[in-house]
C-alpha cells in the first residue's frame, strides 16, 4: 500500500516538474544570435541579441582563430556605451564609450604589451579636452587641447625624453617605424607655424614650404623620390594663390 501511494505522489507532481523545466518563451522580436566562421560550426564569429531585427545588448565578435577581438555595447543596431576591443594576444587595444554609434565620453588606447598609447575624450565623435599621448616605451610623447575639429599642441617630447615643444612653441617631429624622420613642422601657439618638411623614407625631402597660423602660406615644392622637382606652387592663408610650376607635366608627351 504505501509503495502505491508513494506512485501516486510520483505521477501526481510529474507535470509539475515538466513544466517547470520547460524555458520561458522567447519575447516577440527577439532573437538570440550566432553566427561561426566554419561551416562545422567550431569557432565563433559573432554572438548577440537582436531586437526587431536590431543589434541590442552586449555582443561578442571573435576573429578566425577563435580570439575574443571586440565586446560592445549596442542599442537598435549602433554601438552605444562600452566598446573594448582586443589585440590578437588577449590585451586590450582600445577601451572606450559610444554614444549612438559615435565615439563619446573616454577613449584609452594601448600598446600589444599594456603600456598606454593615447587617452582623451570625444564628444559626439569628435575630440574635446586633454589629449594625452605616450611612445611605445611609455615616455611622454605629446599634449593636446581640443575642441571640436580644432586641436592645439601643448607640450611635445622627443624619443630620449627632451621636450622639444613647450606651450605650444618649437618643433616636432615624427619618424617612420625604421627611426628615419618623417616630418619636421615648426609649431607658434600650439599650430603648425613656421617652416615644414616631409621626407622620403630614404631621407631626401618629399615636401618643403610653410605654414601661418595653422593653413598653408607662401612657397610650396614637392619632390619625386628620385628628388627631381614634381611641382611648385604657391598659398596665400591656406588658397593657392599665385605662380604654379609643374615641370614634370611640362616634360609630359600631349
Amino acid at each position: 500500500m504505501k509503495h502505491m501511494r508513494a506512485l501516486f505522489v510520483l505521477l501526481l507532481f510529474a507535470p509539475v516538474l515538466l513544466v517547470a523545466q520547460v524555458p520561458p518563451p522567447t519575447p516577440a522580436g527577439v532573437q538570440p544570435f550566432v553566427d561561426h566562421w566554419d561551416s562545422l560550426r567550431t569557432v565563433k564569429r559573432s554572438e548577440g541579441l537582436f531586437i526587431n531585427g536590431r543589434e541590442w545588448g552586449e555582443w561578442k565578435f571573435w576573429d578566425r582563430q577563435g580570439t575574443l577581438v571586440e565586446v560592445a555595447d549596442f542599442k537598435s543596431g549602433e554601438r552605444d556605451v562600452h566598446v573594448v576591443i582586443h589585440y590578437d594576444n588577449g590585451q586590450v587595444q582600445h577601451d572606450g564609450f559610444f554614444h549612438r554609434g559615435k565615439q563619446d565620453s573616454l577613449m584609452q588606447s594601448f600598446y600589444r604589451d599594456g603600456k598606454p598609447m593615447e587617452k582623451g575624450s570625444y564628444s559626439a565623435g569628435k575630440k574635446k579636452g586633454l589629449w594625452e599621448y605616450w611612445y611605445a616605451d611609455a615616455k611622454p610623447y605629446l599634449r593636446e587641447d581640443c575642441a571640436d575639429t580644432l586641436c592645439l599642441l601643448l607640450d611635445a617630447w622627443d624619443p630620449k625624453g627632451e621636450q622639444v615643444v613647450k606651450a605650444g612653441d618649437g618643433l616636432l617631429r615624427t619618424w617612420y617605424a625604421s627611426g628615419a624622420v618623417h616630418e619636421e613642422t615648426a609649431y607658434k601657439f600650439g599650430v603648425p607655424s613656421g617652416p615644414f618638411v616631409e621626407h622620403y623614407p630614404a631621407g631626401n625631402p618629399k615636401a618643403k614650404g610653410e605654414y601661418l597660423g595653422g593653413v598653408k602660406h607662401g612657397a610650396w615644392s614637392y619632390y619625386f623620390s628620385d628628388a627631381h622637382l614634381e611641382k611648385e606652387e604657391s598659398y596665400v592663408r591656406g588658397k593657392l594663390d599665385g605662380p604654379f610650376c609643374s615641370p614634370s607635366a611640362a616634360a609630359s608627351p600631349t
